[in-house]
């Protein structure tokens, strides 16, 4: 096998980026092989690598480092079928979970979707996911006619006001002998009418703040969350990464929700929104955290001694260093950035990340109403027993 694999090996530094040579006398390296039989020969037609780490106690957990198909063969399902097996390996030996080194986008598309299935295999998520979507539809529909309510009331409020304004002033005018269309002035009743109207509305506003913040309610995204004693059920019976599960989870909400089907618009439907939220949150959990400017760097501590007992490499961008702060001194923190990236962090401006955070979300949320269309509908019907489909 180690013959075989160096074979193969110099395809993978030219195929994969940032591909490096294995040690291929530690043992903790595993080597998964694709074969094809043709005319009575065996072809190799793809590999995965995964290296067996330890976990504490008496435990591994697998880490899929390369994966490739050779490239007239890709796309046929050789690449599912290795990252499937890897997968039945980590259940038969009862790894902790399988993880993933830095996959790109078209393996973690592939990858999404095994797990994505494998999580419609299980009757009681899938149940679960159910019933999270039906409670936060109840909660998101009772939401809105709450709010249509609020301004239906303020808005009787604010004509009933201004019309107990316009009467008293009408009965002044007519004593005086007096009327406003005779002496070209504006009647004040109907401006008054609208300022009562406002406040009125700014006074339900706040009172229904007020109620909220002595109890709070969940907002419909949080409803749709996985709780934590199903996502530790997840990784211990599926095998799938803690920081994955997440994702996995919306696009199966995504994928039996309604919505996108019976012909309506995918933005019409009651869960959009709070799938939207869910999915804008977990992305920006994933790339971002608001900080100040050092907190992904290095610090330097003062320590006791001569300047020569220690030293401490910091990151500083080198436009901060150009800056009109005193030469040896570190100039003033930025306000309102936001460090992004998980590898390189880089600061952008909050309003930047906004912007960016929803393009992203609505990346997402195409892609998994793609990835919905691309699921089998036998699967859909069969696996899930949902009321949605």
């Amino acid at each position: 096998m180690q013959d075989l694999h160096a074979r193969f090996e110099p395809l993978l530094i030219f195929t994969i980026d940032g591909a490096n040579f294995i040690d291929a006398d530690d043992a903790k390296w595993e080597v998964l092989v694709a074969v094809r039989e043709t005319n009575g020969q065996q072809q190799l037609v793809g590999l995965l690598l995964q290296y067996n780490f330890y976990a504490w106690p008496l435990n591994q957990r697998p880490r899929v480092a390369q994966v490739l198909v050779v490239p007239p063969l890709q796309g046929s399902g050789i690449g599912k079928a290795l990252i499937a097996t890897a997968y039945d390996l980590a259940h038969k030996r009862d790894a902790v979970d399988l993880t993933f080194e830095d996959p790109v986008l078209g393996l973690q598309r592939v990858r999404e979707k095994l797990e994505l299935e494998q999580m419609l295999a299980c009757p009681w998520l899938v149940e679960a996911a159910d019933a999270a979507l039906k409670t936060a539809e109840g909660h998101e529909v009772q939401q809105q006619a709450a709010a249509r309510q609020l301004w239906k009331t303020a808005g009787c409020n604010g004509q009933q006001q201004a019309g107990q304004q316009r009467q008293p002033q009408q009965q002044s005018g007519s004593s005086n002998g007096t009327v406003a269309a005779d002496t070209g002035q504006q009647p004040q009743g109907r401006g008054q009418g609208q300022q009562a109207s406002g406040a009125g509305v700014r006074a339900q506003a706040h009172a229904a703040g007020a109620s909220a913040q002595e109890s709070p309610p969940a907002s419909s995204a949080s409803l749709l969350t996985l709780p934590e004693k199903l996502q530790q059920r997840v990784i211990k019976e599926l095998k799938i990464h803690k920081r994955q599960v997440p994702a996995v989870w919306e696009a199966l909400l995504v994928l039996i929700s309604p919505l996108g089907s019976h012909g309506m618009a995918a933005a019409d439907h009651a869960l959009h929104e709070p799938l939207t939220e869910l999915i804008m949150g977990r992305l920006e959990a994933a790339h971002a955290a608001m900080a100040d400017r050092y907190a992904a760097n290095k610090r330097i501590v003062v320590v006791e001694g001569s300047k020569e007992d220690w030293f401490v490499y910091k990151v500083v961008p080198r436009k901060q260093w150009q800056s009109k702060a005193a030469p040896g001194t570190l100039p003033e923190p930025l306000t309102d950035t936001v460090n992004v990236g998980r590898h390189t962090v880089r600061q952008v401006s909050a309003d930047d990340w906004s912007e960016r955070l929803q393009q992203l979300t609505a990346e997402r949320l195409e892609q998994l109403m793609h990835l919905k269309q691309k699921i089998p509908a036998a699967v859909n019907t069969q696996a899930t027993g949902s009321s949605w489909i």
